[in-house]
């Protein structure tokens, strides 16, 4: 997902060429766990924690752009024609790291 919103960034084949993307997409995961959160909600929790360096992937901006990739049903369909299993859980407030864990938890003993 980041790598196709990278400004003079690589086309998707290009992206599915890439060494250590091919091996992935060879062996893709049986399972792929999306949690869903408003960008909003993203940023105060970044800003949380401890570690501050500044990563294009802690802006905003870069989290509105993301957003609608991994909500959307290309993706989903994608890594479906794969033979993963796609599911989505929502984080967004009011839930806590606490709900969400636990939500995750519950999921995996369901399966």
């Amino acid at each position: 997902v980041y790598q196709t919103t990278m400004k003079g960034g690589y086309t998707l084949d290009e992206i599915k060429d890439l060494p250590g993307n091919k091996y992935c997409l060879n062996y893709p995961p049986d399972l792929l766990l999306i949690p869903i959160v408003e960008p909003e909600t993203a940023m105060k929790r970044l800003g949380l924690r401890e570690k501050k360096d500044d990563a294009i992937f802690e802006k905003l901006e870069f989290q509105r752009q993301v957003k609608p990739i991994y909500e959307s049903k290309w993706l989903k369909d994608f890594f479906e024609s794969l033979g993963s299993r796609v599911e989505y859980l929502d984080t967004n407030e009011p839930n806590t790291i606490e709900d969400t864990a636990r939500k995750t938890i519950e999921f995996f003993n369901s399966l």
